[in-house]
């Protein structure tokens, strides 16, 4: 199972930061990397109604994986940490499993029915490429290693008006190498949208 998750490591390379919604960005500065396809399981605010996290369900290599994207930061020491459930974690596998058993209490998720996670946060490059989870036996993979901003657009299916797939930007960053990008798409030149731009959101 782990190993299907690393042979996506070749095609899809992920992070993200902050929300930007509330300001404008040049689409010019961001590099499309691919669409992840995904069904949206939960959109959770923090305590001020901002956001906090949100899961997703996608089959990643044949692998049933539950997307957890996060505000994702490095501290002054290039620690990396995780903001989730109103709290800041550096053992973010901790405030992962927190989540998950909290909406598993809710009966929104069934920690069975997951194979595999994927961290979808920014800054990635300065954590570990997986992390042992074992309140679910199961390991997160963190699919990118550039250590500064990525952007996520939701997509919708036009008629449903759900969200059908992610797709998945990083801010040029001349402190930051683009290591490898978009080994697994046709579509390596494509620009983003205005309409992306107004939506992106940077964890």
């Amino acid at each position: 199972m782990v190993r299907k998750i690393f042979m996506l490591l070749a095609i899809l390379f992920v992070t993200f930061a902050q929300n930007a919604s509330a300001k404008k960005i040049d689409p010019n500065e961001w590099h499309y990397d691919f669409d992840i396809p995904v069904t949206s399981v939960v959109n959770a605010l923090n305590d001020e109604g901002d956001f906090d996290h949100k899961l997703y369900f996608s089959d990643v290599a044949g692998t049933n994986c539950l997307i957890v994207v996060c505000h994702g930061w490095h501290d002054d020491n290039d620690q990396y940490g995780i903001t989730i459930n109103n709290s800041q974690y550096y053992d973010y596998a901790h405030g992962i499993a927190e989540a998950i058993e909290w909406w598993q209490s809710q009966g929104i998720l069934n920690a069975r029915d997951i194979e595999g996670i994927v961290l979808v946060t920014c800054h990635t490059g300065f954590a570990p490429r997986t992390v042992d989870l074992p309140e679910l036996g199961v390991k997160i993979v963190a699919i990118n290693d550039y250590k500064g901003e990525n952007g996520v657009v939701e997509q919708f299916d036009r008629q449903t008006k759900q969200v059908i797939a992610l797709s998945i930007y990083r801010k040029a960053d001349p402190r930051y190498p683009m290591k490898s990008r978009n080994r697994g798409t046709n579509i390596q030149n494509r620009k983003m949208t205005q309409d992306e731009s107004d939506r992106v959101m940077i964890y």
